[in-house]
């Protein structure tokens, strides 16, 4: 896959992230399936979003500022 797109983690940690939406906080993504959000964000690209480590989480689609956990 690193033949045809960039492979990143984000520097997000968990620990910081909200459960509850405000449209000012951004998607934050981790190995779970709750959705959270984050002040800040550490990408902004179109992007496939999946888990490192076989968890159960369903691939997703964004065009968005977005944040993630590092591995």
């Amino acid at each position: 896959m690193g033949d045809i797109a960039t492979i990143a983690n984000g520097n997000g940690d968990v620990q910081d992230a909200q459960t509850d939406y405000h449209e000012w906080l951004f998607p934050f993504f981790d190995r779970s399936e709750e959705q959270k959000y984050f002040d800040a964000y550490s990408f902004d690209k179109e992007a496939i979003i999946y888990a490192g480590e076989g968890q159960n989480f369903m691939p997703r689609y964004y065009n968005v500022s977005v944040q993630a956990q590092p591995e």
